[in-house]
C-alpha cells in the first residue's frame, strides 16, 4: 500500500507542474508586442531562412529590442537558432487595413554557424 501516497504526490506536483507551465506562458506571451508575434510567425513559415540554420530549433531576442505596442511600423530584431547556427535579422512589420501586423521586409545581419 506505499503506491496510494506515491501517486497521490505524483498527480499533485504533475498539476502543479501544468499550471506553473501554463502561467508562465501566459505571462509571457502577454507582454509580447503583437508585432514581434507577426515576425515569429512568418520566420517559422519561411523555408529558406531556416535552411540557412540548419535543423530549426528556436528563435532568441534581447528584451530591449522588443517593440512598443504603439510603433506602427515597427522593428524587430530576432535571431533563427538552429542545428548549424544562428541567422541574426532585422524586421520591419506594419499594421495593414484590416489591422493585421504584416512583415514587410527582413534584412539578414549576420550569420553565426557552429564549428
Amino acid at each position: 500500500m506505499q503506491t496510494k501516497p506515491f501517486l497521490r504526490y505524483a498527480v499533485i506536483f504533475i498539476l502543479i507542474s501544468l499550471l506553473a507551465y501554463v502561467a508562465t506562458d501566459y505571462i509571457i506571451d502577454s507582454d509580447t508586442p503583437d508585432s514581434f508575434k507577426a515576425v515569429v510567425d512568418s520566420l517559422e513559415n519561411n523555408s529558406l531562412l531556416k535552411s540557412k540554420v540548419g535543423d530549426y530549433e528556436s528563435f532568441s531576442y534581447n528584451d530591449k529590442d522588443l517593440p512598443s505596442e504603439s510603433d506602427n511600423p515597427a522593428i524587430v530584431k530576432i535571431a533563427l537558432n538552429g542545428s548549424s547556427g544562428s541567422l541574426y535579422l532585422t524586421c520591419d512589420v506594419i499594421k495593414n487595413d484590416r489591422d493585421e501586423w504584416q512583415m514587410v521586409n527582413a534584412v539578414e545581419d549576420s550569420l553565426v554557424l557552429k564549428k
